[in-house]
């Protein structure tokens, strides 16, 4: 029996994407009425307010304001809002005050437009949140391991983001579980589901009088809450679907994305360089630059390019502990909170070594390791390692430049998910949300 499909988050990108688009363009309709100018503005000129309209969504997305496990949440709204209209503001107005030609005048247009916009904005978020808080969630039922549903309870007990609660749940290994199913028979207001990858299930479903009803995948709405696969439902059949080949097309279409991104970021990059090589000699004289081995993809083994951030290059060489003999520098650590010691690896993405989005690379010596302690690790390897990834943006237990593998385990559900989520959409996702990262001075 095959799952049923089931969204687990309560209202999709695309109505928000929706809502806020009428937010904008009401805000530019009152803008033009409060100053006097006449609506035929937008006729005369409808690049310039799409452009300010789509340039207002587009931080908004940046910012995080369409993440499904950030923007919805009452408190975090306000100031999210507010870190992006000021953005916008700042960006409109460079673009709208040195470039005549795109026409928007007066300019005070701009001021109410941002000024407007984040009031209707608010309202309308927080407005969705409260209807989020006012609807009845519908009660799922669990045939699943402990771990799975003990962390679903503890995400969506009370929050109302999610339309569902976990209303019961059962281990399909107990001797309760045959009983837990007949159950739930009787429970007609209730949605039942199952973990899949557990043999017990199926030989449990065949034998009750539920066997016919629509069942949800309990795996899947793991993922959909956390962001990462469960990793011990996985299996050998699972994994192969994980680390499908990619189609030419994507692969191509990735690639034209990296040296488009790349390039103009690696020529402005190189303005930066004096002033860090500068810094790095005055800290202690040595090397500027240091190339470090990684595994590539297919385990190949690459030479990524990095400003020297330690007090050598240790080569991957670890003591007993599996920590490096090294220490950060002052300067190697500021370096490392900004991302600065990474922009020489732009010239790995344009080598091909590396992509722009994708699982991080390891040292070999770690590499040896985990895929002897970490069941599947070997999978991560089969596509293109980049610069930041999906790992880097929601992992909060990152491990650090050591052997961790119980950090790494957690690091590689996260991976696994986007190996098997990935698409260009969401190469692009993951570039927009690391702008973020990077401003804020946090991920890993």
């Amino acid at each position: 029996m095959s799952p049923t499909s089931y969204r687990v988050m309560g209202v999709h990108w695309a109505l928000l994407l929706l809502g806020d688009g009428v937010c904008f363009l009401g805000a530019l309709f009152l803008a033009l009425f409060i100053r006097g100018s006449s609506a035929e503005l937008l006729i005369v000129y409808p690049v310039s307010f799409l452009l300010l309209i789509a340039l207002s969504i587009a931080v908004l997305f940046v910012a995080g304001l369409y993440d499904s496990k950030l923007s919805l949440f009452r408190g975090r709204v306000p100031r999210m809002l507010l870190g992006a209209q000021v953005a916008s503001a700042v960006i409109a107005t460079g673009l709208f005050y040195f470039v005549p030609t795109l026409g928007i005048a007066p300019k005070t247009v701009l001021f109410l437009y941002i000024l407007l916009s984040t009031t209707l904005l608010l309202l309308w978020r927080l407005r969705v949140q409260y209807l989020l808080r006012k609807r009845t969630r519908t009660p799922v039922w669990f045939l699943a391991s402990p771990a799975l549903t003990k962390a679903l309870e503890e995400a969506v007990g009370g929050n109302p983001t999610y339309p569902f609660t976990v209303a019961a749940s059962a281990d399909p290994e107990s001797p309760g579980a045959a009983a837990f199913l007949e159950a739930y028979g009787h429970e007609h207001a209730a949605m039942l589901a199952v973990e899949y990858t557990n043999p017990r299930v199926e030989e449990l479903l065949a034998r009750t009088s539920v066997a016919s009803t629509t069942m949800l995948d309990a795996t899947q709405i793991y993922e959909e809450v956390f962001g990462r696969v469960f990793l011990p439902s996985l299996a050998p059949l699972s994994i192969r679907t994980i680390a499908r080949s990619d189609s030419s097309v994507y692969v191509h279409a990735k690639r034209v994305l990296d040296v488009c991104v790349a390039f103009p970021l690696f020529l402005l990059s190189l303005l930066a360089y004096p002033f860090i090589v500068a810094a790095i000699k005055l800290q202690d004289g040595g090397s500027a630059f240091i190339t470090q081995e990684r595994v590539g993809q297919d385990g190949q083994i690459i030479r990524l390019y990095k400003f020297r951030s330690m007090s050598g290059d240790d080569a991957g060489k670890y003591g007993k502990e599996g920590t490096s003999t090294l220490t950060v520098t002052s300067i190697g650590r500021l370096l490392r909170v900004t991302r600065l010691d990474e922009l020489p690896q732009l010239w790995n993405v344009l080598r091909g070594e590396l992509s722009l989005v994708g699982p991080r690379p390891e040292l070999p010596a770690l590499v040896v390791s985990y895929e002897r302690d970490i069941p599947f690790y070997r999978a991560r390897l089969t596509v293109p390692p980049g610069l930041s990834g999906w790992a880097q943006l929601y992992q909060e237990n990152h491990p650090h430049h050591g052997l961790a593998i119980a950090q790494t385990a957690e690091k590689l559900s996260y991976d696994l998910y986007y190996l098997k989520h990935r698409s260009l959409w969401l190469d692009i996702s993951i570039m927009a949300r690391t702008i973020t990262v990077l401003l804020s001075r946090t991920g890993s």
